[in-house]
């Protein structure tokens, strides 16, 4: 399971640095977080959420929370990747929705499994909701008829 949890930690965000330049030269809103700082801030994010998972799996193994955690892992790099790496804010927002959705709903499963877990996962929540407005607004300035 750590190694897992290690993997996870390491590619998800490293793997955001090859178009990171890419984010930064899009008009954003001032509170936006730069390219940089969004990596740096999410990949301390996916740190407290390998925290969290471990503490679940430590007590219960693998059970319904850490699935549907995995749910949020499959989703997590499909937004960036269709933001930053295809350039379709529209479906880089939707598809951060959706993934911001299946960490709720994992983050609701550790805090019924083991409540410290689901006070852990607040924090990547709170992180990818910052990320979901940034990316909300950066794709209303963006929009081609707005140029």
């Amino acid at each position: 399971m750590i190694a897992l949890l290690a993997i996870i930690v390491a590619t998800g965000p490293l793997m955001a640095l090859r178009r990171i330049d890419r984010w930064d030269t899009w008009d954003r809103p001032a509170w936006a977080p730069s390219g940089r700082i969004a990596v740096v801030t999410g990949l301390a994010s996916t740190a407290v959420e390998a925290l969290a998972v471990w503490l679940v799996w430590d007590e219960h193994g693998w059970s319904l929370p850490i699935y549907l955690w995995l749910a949020h892992v499959a989703l997590a790099p499909l937004w960036w990747a269709s933001l930053v790496g295809s350039e379709r804010l529209s479906a880089g927002f939707t598809l951060l929705c959706v993934d911001w959705t299946a960490l709720a709903i994992a983050a609701a499963a550790f805090s019924a499994f083991t409540p410290a877990a689901g006070w852990l996962v607040a924090l990547p929540l709170a992180w990818l909701t910052w990320m979901g407005a940034s990316v909300f607004f950066l794709w209303q300035a963006n929009q081609p008829s707005r140029r």
